[in-house]
C-alpha cells in the first residue's frame, strides 16, 4: 500500500506564559524554539519529518496516519487533504 505524503504548517505557537508562570518549574521555557510559526514539513511514510520535534510529533502522529492512509480530519472547514495545519 502507498501512503500520500502529509504536508504539516506550523501556523501558530501557543503562548503559555501565564500557565507557566503559576505551575512550571522556574527553568521551564513558556515557549517551544523547536519549530517556527510558518514552518512546512512533509511527513513521508507516515515518519516524523527531520527537524520536527519529537514532542509535537506524539501529539499529532494520529493524525499524520489517519491522512496518509486517505482520511480526513474532521475539524477541517476548508477540506485540504493530506495538509495538516497545527
Amino acid at each position: 500500500m502507498k501512503f500520500s505524503d502529509v504536508k504539516i504548517t506550523i501556523a501558530k505557537k501557543l503562548l503559555t506564559q501565564e500557565i507557566f508562570k503559576e505551575y512550571a518549574a522556574t527553568d521551564t521555557q513558556p515557549i517551544c524554539d523547536a519549530v517556527q510559526e510558518g514552518t512546512i514539513y512533509i511527513s513521508k511514510g507516515m515518519k516524523m519529518p527531520e527537524g520536527f520535534c519529537s514532542w509535537a510529533w506524539a501529539d499529532i502522529q494520529r493524525d499524520v496516519v489517519n491522512l496518509a492512509m486517505g482520511g480526513r480530519l474532521s475539524l477541517d472547514k476548508e477540506e485540504r487533504y493530506n495538509d495538516l495545519v497545527m
